[in-house]
């Protein structure tokens, strides 16, 4: 029987303990550059940083500058408007007129004053693509496109 009981208390205690490493979501970290952050080894990934502009009085609608820079394809960038939902649900979808036509949807599974990591889940739900970054600059000037 005390076997039994510790085995419970033990199971209790697990389960509460993964309460405390909830995912954290500081919108108030969003604005500023983020630098893409490759796995060790992977040579050639190019450069890739996205440079969230928040609209006034408000974190989760803006303008996100998405730069790319790569030995064969050059430099790009584009203008996306970003909008964040309670949840964490991230969408990037091209400006009105833009050269861009593609619209990013993820989940914002974390970020702080130093990181930030989104989420892609296949359709079927079956896999998870996870992308981190790094932040570059804090403090950022957005002003006009």
């Amino acid at each position: 029987m005390g076997m039994v009981v510790a085995l419970i208390a033990t199971v209790g205690f697990t389960a509460c303990s993964s309460d405390d490493e909830e995912e954290v979501l500081q919108l108030s970290e969003l604005s500023g550059i983020w630098k893409m952050v490759h796995d060790e080894g992977v040579a050639d990934a190019g450069l890739v940083t996205y440079t969230f502009c928040p609209n006034e009085g408000t974190m989760s609608k803006g303008t996100v500058v998405i730069y790319t820079s790569d030995w064969a394809a050059g430099d790009n960038i584009v203008y996306h408007d970003y909008m964040i939902t309670p949840s964490g649900h991230l969408r990037i979808t091209p400006k009105v007129g833009g050269q861009e036509t593609r619209n990013i949807d993820c989940q914002i599974r974390s970020l702080d004053s130093t990181q930030m990591v989104w989420v892609f889940t296949s359709t079927d739900k079956t896999q998870e693509t996870i992308v981190r970054f790094k932040k570059e600059v804090s403090e950022w000037y957005c002003g006009n496109e």
